[in-house]
């Protein structure tokens, strides 16, 4: 078996891999493309993994699996234990709102999962707009371990191979790894764009197989970097790898094509190292030495240490904070390599029986046993959470903004609940899921109400839904919630992944709204959303105004309601300050296209902003009720703490009645829908205001919504 680390100026190119990854993480303008330094590992890691079986396979004829695995095992999961479980035990160090992701993604990276895990929801790993996941670089070990898992076997087949096909096995390896390097980097390529495509393994393999490309054919280092140019072919890889570094940003399209210049930069250092000829000094040094041994540990303990300062800093490090990170992950590494790593790794390493993997075992138990009794506790505190019934006395929410008081207490609710402070619609299916399109009737409020309000539009209608279910059972009015996540109800299509049924659904709300129309249609929209990716506001504009004049043509009373202001920063962090309440900053509002187009269309405006921001400062609780559950949507107990004045303001709009429907008996239902698509619209169409569009007002980046 041959060592790891037998090459020093390897040693030194880990070293490399693993500073550019701190340095990326810890101020991403310094290195912008440094987490190309986890690709590097991943071609080390297949040139090391390939050189030592296929010398195996040439020196014996096989491959002893059991024995692969148990050094494996030894090297890698007792210190990355270490740290999940020390992550669990100090979960206080993060924000209480991720404690059930933390949870799960500890389990998953105990189990070596952890980039199917990010994958499957969609993780980006190069953005920094929220706290992320302190396990959340487990991903690039969990890629590893699959590798781990497969690549022997591929090995183990060439062995066998070799009995019907008379050529060396080094060559023969190569020729298999080539296929895979080759469909991998395909794939890779073809899927670039694909959502998660920077974790799945598939899109992976073929740099750990580069590397095991380079340890097949050593014979390429005489030919390509022998006697003085050794040290230049050296110098070529690491000007590719700190270039990629250096000009590769968040917006490069990676893995794909672009992971070729930091992978071949690294092979290219990995072929000259094997000559024997000459010495780089920049990988072969002392403190280059030093810190590849402990390049392991320092990308254990360094993103965790990160997430936990970054997250007491506000999401800004000082340069205090980042020397101080600095030297406790240095710290932490070297104890973790002279405890941990070198003495489970030695102890023992020639035995290899069934009692030799007990401490996999024990290593995979231990974080799954501390994320379960943490996810135990989690669901436990819910329980309480979801039976509670407030004490208007200790929590009187909104109801403090008209002068009741408010007398010491906790904040309701506590920060790792607050992001399940959900309207009750999403439980019960009558806010649409993505894929969703056909209509749930699930009428709030008072369902046998005199008078008919539907609440239409996308997750920032449905945040309201609390208070409108209560004002409904005070005035004897039927609530009738008509939303869907991430689905604005506009007049052009939108380009993203949920628009087929994000389409289909529109046509059964205006359907629905056709059929019976209500006295009163509250319309709402995440400017920010869907909508906030088209280009300009004119093109904001020609999406929202068509689909309100459609709404007005109905008869009903239409009421366009303020979209919630957009915070800068994560409420629920600001919980953990020590005064209450925390006057929270606001991005700047993008033009505000409801109003123009609420104007456009002579619809009146519902404004609640100083409900949720009174005099203009947004709180992160109000009356010890929490307001916000993220940075745009307020949280379920709050919003129904607002049923007494969103109940005064509607009714002095229902005060005003519209003509219905039922007052035009000569107009076709169809006819009624399309009214406002022709320009003969352009004269009054009811008391609810004037409107007054064009045909070309209901074309969008890709025509118009079929009426």
């Amino acid at each position: 078996m041959i060592k790891e680390g037998f090459k020093p100026e390897l040693q030194g190119l880990r070293a490399v891999a693993v500073l550019l990854v701190l340095v990326f993480h810890l101020d991403a303008g310094w290195l912008s493309g440094g987490y190309v330094g986890v690709d590097v590992f991943f071609v080390l890691s297949g040139y090391f993994i390939t050189e030592a079986l296929v010398s195996d396979l040439e020196r014996s004829g096989r491959l002893d699996l059991a024995s692969f695995y148990a050094r494996r095992f030894r090297r890698l999961l007792p210190a990355a234990t270490l740290v999940l479980a020390v992550m669990v035990l100090c979960i206080g160090a993060f924000p209480q709102d991720q404690w059930p992701h933390i949870a799960r993604e500890v389990a998953a990276a105990a189990l070596y999962v952890q980039n199917l895990y990010l994958a499957h929801h969609a993780v980006d790993y190069l953005a920094f707009n929220r706290i992320a996941s302190p396990v959340q670089h487990y991903w690039s070990l969990s890629v590893e371990e699959q590798f781990y898992l497969f690549w022997p076997l591929i090995l183990f087949a060439v062995g066998r191979l070799r009995h019907w096909i008379a050529l060396p096995v080094r060559k023969l390896a190569g020729a298999a790894i080539a296929v895979v390097l080759l469909s991998s980097l395909i794939l890779s390529i073809a899927a670039a764009h694909a959502q998660g495509a920077y974790f799945y393994p598939q899109f992976r393999v073929w740099e750990l197989a580069l590397g095991g490309l380079v340890a097949c054919f050593p014979g390429w280092s005489r030919r390509v970097a022998v006697g003085r140019y050794a040290v230049a072919v050296q110098g070529a890889g690491l000007a590719l790898l700190i270039g990629a570094a250096v000009f590769y940003s968040a917006k490069t399209v990676f893995p794909g094509s672009a992971a070729l210049v930091p992978t071949l930069g690294a092979a290219f250092v990995i072929l000259a190292a094997q000559t024997d000829r000459g010495r780089n000094k920049l990988l072969d040094n002392a403190a280059m030495h030093w810190i590849g041994g402990r390049s392991y540990a320092i990308y254990l303990w360094h993103w965790p240490i990160i997430v936990a300062v970054r997250y007491r800093r506000d999401g800004q490090l000082g340069t205090f904070d980042m020397v101080a990170i600095l030297l406790i992950v240095l710290l932490l590494a070297e104890l973790t390599k002279r405890l941990v790593e070198d003495r489970i790794r030695l102890h023992g390493r020639d035995a290899v029986r069934l009692r030799s993997f007990l401490p996999v075992a024990v290593a995979v138990i231990i974080p799954l046993l501390l994320s379960g009794a943490l996810l135990s506790y989690i669901a436990w505190d819910l329980h309480r959470f979801e039976t509670t019934q407030l004490d208007t006395r200790l929590y009187p929410g909104a109801a403090a903004l008209a002068g009741t008081p408010v007398p010491h207490a906790t904040p309701f609710p506590a920060a790792h609940l607050v992001p399940f402070d959900l309207p009750i619609v999403y439980a019960d299916g009558c806010s649409l899921p993505f894929g969703a399109s056909a209509i749930r009737t699930c009428p709030a409020g008072a369902p046998d109400g005199a008078q008919t309000i539907a609440v239409v539009g996308d997750s920032h209608a449905a945040q309201w839904l609390p208070a409108f279910d209560l004002a409904g059972q005070r005035r004897s009015w039927r609530i009738v919630p008509l939303t869907k996540s991430s689905c604005p109800l506009v007049a052009t299509r939108m380009v993203h992944h949920d628009a087929a049924s994000c389409e289909a659904w529109a046509h059964n709300v205006l359907a629905t709204l056709t059929a019976r129309p209500p006295a009163l249609i509250v319309y709402a929209l995440y400017l920010d959303g869907e909508v906030g990716q088209l280009p300009n506001n004119a093109a904001r504009l020609a999406a929202v105004r068509p689909m309100l004049a459609r709404l007005a043509a109905l008869g009903s009373r239409v009421v366009v309601l303020r979209d919630t202001p957009h915070l800068a920063v994560d409420p629920i962090a600001a919980l953990d300050k020590p005064h209450q309440p925390v006057p929270l900053p606001r991005r700047a509002r993008r033009g505000d296209v409801l109003r123009a187009a609420a104007d456009a269309t002579g619809i009146e405006m519902l404004d609640l902003d100083d409900l949720i921001c009174p005099l203009g400062r947004c709180r992160t609780m109000i009356g010890n009720v929490v307001v916000w559950r993220d940075e745009h949507h307020i949280a379920a107990h709050y919003s129904a703490t607002l049923a007494v004045p969103l109940a005064d303001r509607l009714a002095r709009f229902l005060a005003r009645p519209c003509p219905r429907t039922g007052d035009m008996p000569n107009m076709r239902p169809s006819r009624r829908l399309a009214l406002t698509a022709a320009a003969s619209s352009s004269r009054a169409m009811s008391a609810c205001g004037v409107v007054n569009v064009s045909p070309d007002n209901h074309r969008g980046r890709s025509g118009t919504l079929p009426s």
